[in-house]
């Protein structure tokens, strides 16, 4: 949440969020939905099942904590 991930970080992060935007495209075509739609289901549903305490960096650009 607070200052910057190393690169080996960083790139795992990208190389995940292109593999869920990937997900969430082809989920997308097949229910003939917007992409973004699609995630923001995935959204509420991992939100649902993440522990307490979890932290969440909402559409807002604001770092919450479930």
């Amino acid at each position: 949440v607070r200052g910057s991930a190393s690169p080996d970080v960083a790139a795992l992060v990208a190389q995940v969020n292109a593999e869920r935007r990937a997900v969430y495209a082809q989920r997308a075509a097949n229910d003939k939905a917007s992409i973004e739609a699609v995630g923001r289901i995935y959204a509420a549903e991992i939100m649902k099942a993440a522990p307490p305490k979890t932290w969440f960096l909402a559409e807002s650009g604001q770092w919450t904590q479930k």
